[in-house]
């Protein structure tokens, strides 16, 4: 019912560097964007004014039912861009820190054009790692 909850073919681009030769510090970016996305329900009001869920048989599975009635989206009605910059300290040879920057924004038109979610989510994360 929102754009996370989709799948899809995009552009994907991960780098990784490290800083010195025998480190294990090292900086990742991550960025995808989806071009073609298989959306679920994207043309449902809500469940009282839907004609998805009219003609839905509760004898049989209703998540087959339901996935049948997704459609393919592209940047018609989804534009999304995720992308992820994270930064991993090793302090000793088994403990490290990982520090990330995650940046998300979507625009999709879930119900004609009547609803139209944009949302902008930005993330600032730190971790600690153990590796055995």
């Amino acid at each position: 019912m929102s754009a996370e909850q989709m799948t899809g073919l995009g552009i994907y681009l991960l780098t990784e560097t490290s800083f010195q030769n025998e480190s294990n510090n090292f900086l990742s970016i991550e960025i995808n964007i989806p071009c073609i996305s298989y959306a679920l329900l994207n043309n449902r009001y809500n469940a009282n004014v839907s004609d998805k869920f009219d003609d839905l048989n509760f004898e049989q599975s209703i998540l087959w039912q339901i996935f049948k009635k997704g459609d393919l989206v592209t940047f018609n009605k989804l534009f999304e861009i995720q992308a992820d910059v994270s930064y991993n300290i090793f302090v000793s040879n088994h403990i490290g820190f990982g520090l990330r920057y995650r940046f998300q924004y979507y625009s999709f038109e879930q119900y004609q054009s009547l609803f139209h979610s944009k949302v902008l989510n930005n993330q600032f994360l730190i971790g600690m790692m153990v590796k055995l």
